[in-house]
């Protein structure tokens, strides 16, 4: 039996450019920070499966970052209103980055995913069926 093994590569380098279609996958509240931690998984062919976490500050206002990533995610906000954040897990959207402190990307723009996004992703393209080994 042959030995086996992987080499383990580093991901592509975050554009600046680039929409990415991302999944949110878990979103909670940072009360020390006064911040929302999200955590997103990207679609794309290139990412897939990379995940990465940012932060989003607390209060909401209706024209900030936040309330621009909770739009994305189909939530409607207005002054005075009350939202569940965690209705954003499973949600798509596409996000930008921009290089922040130290060189680090951060999120710099929210948008919906319309569905020629969702027919023009890779797991279509590719003919790639979920479930099968």
């Amino acid at each position: 039996m042959r030995k086996w093994q992987e080499t383990i590569k580093p991901w592509p380098t975050l554009s600046t450019h680039t929409s990415y279609r991302v999944q949110v996958s878990d979103i909670e509240k940072v009360t020390k920070d006064k911040a929302i931690r999200v955590t997103v998984e990207f679609q794309g062919k290139q990412m897939q499966s990379r995940r990465l976490s940012f932060r989003l500050p607390l209060p909401l206002r209706p024209d900030g970052i936040a309330a621009d990533f909770f739009r994305a995610c189909g939530i409607y906000i207005g002054t005075g209103l009350k939202i569940s954040p965690r209705g954003t897990i499973g949600k798509m959207l596409k996000m930008r980055f921009e290089k922040g402190v130290d060189d680090k990307y951060q999120p710099a723009h929210f948008e919906v995913v319309g569905p020629k996004d969702f027919f023009e992703s890779t797991e279509h393209q590719s003919g790639v069926q979920t479930g099968l080994i």
